[in-house]
């Protein structure tokens, strides 16, 4: 599995078995994860944080790529859902840290125990 779709599924809990809805259309399974900041060339590790990471169909992936609008409402969205999700699953939070500890910066707010 290619790293970043890895990131957003561990933040989750998702397996590949799982069916995952896309986070644009609500409608489709997930194929793509989309960096709401795009990565530039050659790719930037810095950008594969969950904050940055929305799973979407094939579709949606091609439209956002080229629609600023319609990707800054889905940053809004998916940051939504994530502290949402990070709020009311603490056990699946603490283990998605343990895995990627730079990920524990972008969590402060949540007053998280070392």
């Amino acid at each position: 599995m290619i790293k970043h779709k890895k990131i957003y599924c561990d933040f989750f809990g998702y397996t590949e078995a799982d069916f995952i809805p896309c986070e644009c259309c609500n409608m489709g399974v997930i194929t793509d994860v989309h960096h709401l900041s795009k990565r530039g060339m050659g790719g930037s590790k810095h950008k594969d944080i969950i904050y940055n990471l929305v799973g979407v169909t094939r579709g949606c992936h091609v439209i956002m790529d080229n629609n600023y609008e319609l990707n800054e409402k889905l940053r809004i969205k998916h940051k939504n859902l994530v502290d949402s999700f990070a709020t009311t699953h603490p056990k699946q939070l603490e283990t998605f840290l343990k895995k990627y500890p730079n990920e524990r910066k972008n969590f402060e707010w949540l007053k998280l125990q070392e």
